[in-house]
């Protein structure tokens, strides 16, 4: 079960987590969402998405995929076919560049010096 959780600091500074009934309207477009997002990685490569739409939106509804020079051209092509759903976006860059998405805190890491 997904949980809702409040999270705020009290007037003391400390941090608090309430946590807080579900909605189960949220917790149905979360799992439409994460429904499109899946078909995503499982299909992506073989749509050759990274190599013909460089530079373009791309939104995957119900398993059927959308593009669009915009973010939001390309939500509402998808909406427009499949109202009752939530696309899961995403942008190709228009160039290919390698990026890191996570770095271990410096301490994991053995500094050597040339000799």
């Amino acid at each position: 079960m997904i949980r809702e959780l409040n999270k705020r600091v009290s007037a003391n500074g400390q941090f608090v987590i309430e946590e807080l009934p579900a909605d189960p309207e949220w917790t149905r477009r979360f799992e439409r969402v994460g429904r499109n997002m899946d078909w995503w990685n499982e299909h992506a490569m073989e749509h050759e998405v990274f190599k013909r739409y460089r530079g373009r939106f791309l939104a995957v509804s119900e398993g059927e995929l959308f593009v669009a020079d915009s973010a939001e051209e390309v939500e509402r092509l998808a909406l427009e076919k499949h109202p009752d759903d939530v696309p899961f976006i995403h942008y190709i860059p228009r160039e290919k560049t390698y990026r890191i998405y996570a770095l271990a805190p410096p301490h994991f890491y053995e500094i050597r010096t040339a000799r």
